[in-house]
């Protein structure tokens, strides 16, 4: 360094921080993908997510319930691209008004209601 500038020492430190914390990400959502594949816990679209791709999505997943109101637990939450977001959601929300859509996702959430009921029952409380 031939002169002291704190200013572009700071750019440095800041561009080095967003390179690291992007390349944290990638590798995050690297490990999830091999995890979820290894497992046969993946849904690949094959680029274009369906309403059956995304009913699949919720037949694969574990889901917890508010033993309360017995609604889903709040707490699951869909990871993807802003770009993708942009295309993704519409879809969803257009899905949403199709009523036999909606019946097989009310049907599947029934079915995990009942997995997670039989998981609470036979949960093992510590003596």
């Amino acid at each position: 360094m031939r002169q002291f500038d704190i200013q572009a020492i700071q750019q440095k430190l800041l561009d080095l921080a967003k390179r690291v914390g992007e390349e944290q990400s990638k590798r995050m959502l690297e490990v999830a993908r091999e995890a979820a594949d290894s497992v046969g816990n993946a849904v690949h679209t094959g680029g274009e997510l369906t309403p059956d791709k995304f009913l699949e999505v919720f037949r694969r997943i574990e889901m917890d319930f508010d033993p309360e109101t017995l609604e889903p637990a709040p707490g699951f939450v869909w990871v993807m691209h802003p770009e993708t977001a942009a295309t993704v959601v519409p879809k969803i929300k257009e899905w949403e008004k199709d009523p036999e859509f909606n019946a097989q996702y009310s049907a599947i959430i029934n079915t995990k209601r009942e997995e997670w009921r039989d998981r609470e029952a036979s949960r093992k409380l510590v003596d």
